[in-house]
């Protein structure tokens, strides 16, 4: 059996190297977070938590439509992991996030105006 090591990504703590250590605040498209419950949608709502858990310095903007706001403010608070580090933003926040990393996870793309 052969076994590979894992890639250090530069400035990461992690032995996996998957998220650098200067890594701190996350916006996250999340349009479609609380509308589908399949699919990506599931995956995003269950790695969110599992990433704050692993690594308590994150913060994340969640960018979701303003009509989804309540839904996905109902969804933060289910998750005490999640208190005092998500804020709920409008996804037209997302052109300038004020974040270390943008997080789009949907298999489609919109064209930029």
């Amino acid at each position: 059996m052969t076994t590979h090591a894992i890639p250090q990504v530069a400035g990461s703590t992690d032995r996996h190297g998957a998220l650098p250590a200067r890594v701190r605040r996350i916006a996250v498209e999340a349009g479609r977070l609380v509308v589908e419950r399949r699919g990506i949608s599931r995956y995003v709502r269950a790695l969110v938590p599992r990433m704050a858990a692993a690594r308590p310095d994150l913060v994340f903007s969640l960018h979701a439509h303003e009509a989804d706001h309540p839904a996905t403010a109902d969804w933060v608070a289910g998750h005490s992991v999640l208190h005092g580090r998500v804020v709920v933003r409008s996804l037209d926040e997302l052109e300038l996030p004020d974040a270390d990393v943008v997080w789009f996870p949907w298999n489609v793309a919109r064209v930029v105006p």
